[in-house]
């Protein structure tokens, strides 16, 4: 709800329910819930094609490390030292190599895990629970969220009991942070800090 509805944690819950136009009991009817995904389009994060095996040898070449060490390369030959100017050059063609390779392997290593593992979300639909593609997940659907489930989309709390969220991937806190469905923030409150606010770190762009 990124751009549906950016204050949402700002605004008591039960004027959000009308701002919304859903219902925290019955959720979103499966019409409706195709009509939102229809228009605002489906809860995925943009991203950038992946970078090829080329793309990011060529990448390697603008490390600053890289860099000094080819500086050093030519100074060395312009004084005559070939051997040394040698032996840096074949330093520097071995270490961009094997970091291509590695960086490629890691790539290569996500895109299979994103395809293997593709992201789940339980939401309510015509008033029963029901288990959807993350990108299916429209503004004004009401999550349902089980203890070691992740959070698929932006959404705010309307009724939690003991809830600890990770919000490392955003904060870089290593703690759990405590959220109450109650708690009003201040208006311009970062999302991150919103009490009664759970972020996802991808924006689709709704």
């Amino acid at each position: 709800m990124t751009k549906f509805l950016r204050n949402a944690h700002e605004i008591p819950l039960d004027q959000l329910e009308d701002r919304l136009d859903t219902s925290f009991v019955e959720g979103l009817s499966s019409t409706e819930a195709r009509r939102r995904l229809k228009k605002y389009g489906p809860n995925a994060v943009r991203r950038e094609p992946r970078k090829g095996f080329l793309r990011i040898l060529a990448d390697q070449w603008k490390d600053l490390m890289v860099l000094t060490l080819m500086a050093a390369t030519a100074i060395s030959a312009f004084m005559g030292e070939a051997v040394d100017a040698a032996v840096i050059a074949l330093i520097v063609i071995l270490n961009t190599l094997l970091g291509a390779i590695q960086e490629y392997k890691a790539e290569k290593a996500l895109e299979a895990l994103e395809k293997s593992l593709p992201p789940v979300a339980l939401v309510l639909r015509d008033g029963v629970e029901r288990s959807v593609s993350a990108d299916e997940v429209v503004p004004g659907d009401v999550m349902v969220m089980r203890p070691g489930m992740r959070a698929v989309a932006d959404a705010r709390l309307f009724q939690c009991q003991s809830l600890r969220v990770d919000e490392s991937s955003l904060t870089g806190e290593s703690v759990p942070v405590s959220k109450h469905a109650g708690h009003i923030c201040f208006p311009g409150t970062p999302l991150a800090e919103g009490k009664s606010y759970g972020v996802y770190a991808g924006d689709p762009g709704w």
